[in-house]
């Protein structure tokens, strides 16, 4: 696969999902950009980290615009990947050294720090703390494993506790 057709059609795919954009196609849209992030990705690899400049700032294009799709998308009502695609997009740009960084990086920025700001994405389930894992865990075994009393559990080897239905040990069946 020739790395310059990849080239090619990442940015030919891009300017179609911004016409599409422009147009009120999200649909059509989001395949173009999807496909531009492929061969983005395809020619680049996922890792962030060997990302030249400008493949940072490609990518976080195209991030920025399926961040768009998705909030235009009507038909879409949880807003996450759009919030997913936009945070996404400011994290690739916080990466480029502004000693390096082409002159609308930070106009670009400030756009998808502005657009984490919108009223549509604030409903979104992405902005949820996850629970605290250690306190959970922590509570569950000082109330039992599932509230299950010490006594159902007792000392019981695991697979002495393993019944099935019909109250018999499960085993590994007939030898």
């Amino acid at each position: 696969i020739d790395p310059d057709q990849f080239k090619k059609d990442a940015k030919s795919r891009y300017n179609i999902g911004i016409v599409y954009l422009q147009t009120g196609d999200c649909v059509k849209a989001q395949e173009n950009l999807e496909h531009s992030l492929f061969c983005h990705i395809r020619l680049s690899g996922h890792n962030s980290r060997t990302y030249t400049n400008d493949t940072i700032y490609d990518i976080a294009g195209v991030r920025e615009k399926l961040g768009d799709c998705f909030v235009a998308n009507k038909e879409i009502e949880d807003k996450f990947l759009a919030v997913d695609h936009y945070e996404e997009s400011r994290r690739l740009l916080k990466c480029v050294h502004p000693e390096d960084a082409p002159d609308n990086l930070t106009e670009m920025l400030e756009r998808v720090e502005e657009k984490l700001k919108l009223p549509e994405l604030r409903s979104t389930g992405a902005r949820r703390r996850p629970p605290d894992l250690r306190k959970t865990n922590a509570e569950g075994l000082a109330r039992g494993l599932n509230g299950q009393s010490e006594k159902a559990v007792g000392d019981q080897p695991a697979a002495a506790t393993d019944e099935n239905a019909t109250g018999k040990p499960m085993g590994r069946g007939k030898k």
